[in-house]
């Protein structure tokens, strides 16, 4: 579990551009909306990897085949 200071006021959830991370966020936003005052999802643009698979958030930041 993650330990956040009370006197965060926002939270930015960035999960990866798939359905586990649409999951995950789902039920972060659902824990963390009752703690704190506002919680927003960003998700990334999706992309592709060469090997045909969902780039991850972090292939995403990294440019890690994805034409960045």
């Amino acid at each position: 579990a993650i330990k956040i200071p009370r006197y965060v006021e926002k939270i930015v959830l960035c999960p990866d551009p798939d359905p586990a991370g649409a999951k995950a966020a789902a039920k972060a936003k659902q824990v963390y909306s009752s703690l704190f005052r506002k919680v927003i999802t960003k998700y990334p643009k999706v992309a592709m990897l060469p090997n045909g698979k969902l780039a991850d958030l972090n292939d995403i930041l990294m440019g890690v085949g994805v034409g960045v």
